[in-house]
C-alpha cells in the first residue's frame, strides 16, 4: 500500500511547499478534529519489562528504537496518503472513474 501511494505521489505531483508547510504547521478543520488527533497520538503499545534496572534500561532502549523507526515509516506513508488525497480532491471538477 505504501508503494502504491508513493507511486501516486509521482503521478499526482502534490505541491511540495504546501506539503512541507502542513507537515510542521498542521491545520485542523471540522468538529472533532482535535479529538481525532489526540486519539491518534494516544495509540501506544505497552510492554511488560523485567523488574531490574538493566531490564528496564534495555526495554526503554528497544522501545525507543522500535517506536522511532515505526513512527518515521508511518510519517512517510501518511505524508504520501494525505498529499495524494488532498491534491486529487482539491482539483475541480472531480473525476470519478468506476
Amino acid at each position: 500500500m505504501a508503494a502504491y501511494y508513493f507511486g501516486e505521489m509521482s503521478y499526482v505531483k502534490p505541491p511540495a511547499e504546501e506539503v512541507l508547510k502542513r507537515l510542521f504547521i498542521p491545520k485542523l478543520k471540522g468538529n472533532g478534529a482535535t479529538v481525532d488527533v489526540i486519539a491518534l497520538m494516544d495509540a501506544l503499545v505497552m510492554l511488560k519489562t523485567p523488574c531490574s534496572t538493566s531490564g528496564i534500561n534495555d526495554a526503554c532502549k528497544y522501545f525507543l528504537l522500535k517506536s522511532g523507526f515505526a513512527l518515521f515509516i508511518t510519517l512517510l506513508i501518511n505524508i504520501a496518503i494525505v498529499s495524494v488525497s488532498g491534491t486529487v480532491l482539491s482539483r475541480r471538477p472531480f473525476l470519478i472513474l468506476i
